[in-house]
């Protein structure tokens, strides 16, 4: 199970957007593999995936699987500095202040992607560790 959901801002849900090849989870980052028209974790992503569990009751916790799989629509965001969003996915282990990018679908410490963010907070929900972030209005330096 996967967490991810923006804690400011507009959620966009487009009609074209559909899972590639690979389950994708709530939290991850994408991007759009152009020729098959599908969307596929990558290094650098930048839509974040956030769809909802409808099922769930209001105010409750839930703790249903949605995955998404191949062939599934997605609701992405692109996020925008100033914006914060909650993942629980994230490669190593990660501490408040560290400047995180895009690897792989996931945040990873280091400022290596276009897009940086800072872990604000940290925090556990069912069991999954959870960083809120902050998306800098910064882009990492290019290297030759």
């Amino acid at each position: 199970m996967g967490i991810g959901y923006v804690a400011v801002g507009n959620n966009i849900y487009d009609g074209s957007a559909i899972v590639g090849d690979n389950e994708l989870e709530n939290g991850m980052f994408v991007d759009l593999t152009y020729g098959s028209g599908q969307w596929k974790a990558a290094a650098g992503a930048e839509y974040f995936v956030c769809n909802e569990d409808d099922e769930a009751e209001p105010g409750a916790t839930s703790t249903k699987d949605i995955k998404l799989a191949s062939g599934k629509f997605l609701k992405l965001k692109t996020l925008l500095p100033g914006e914060q969003f909650v993942t629980s996915q994230a490669t190593g282990s990660l501490n408040v202040g560290d400047k995180v990018s895009v690897a792989s679908g996931k945040i990873a410490s280091g400022a290596t992607g276009k897009h940086i963010s800072v872990v604000k907070e940290t925090f556990t929900v069912d069991g999954l560790t959870c960083y809120r972030c902050l998306v800098l209005d910064e882009v990492a330096a290019a290297t030759d």
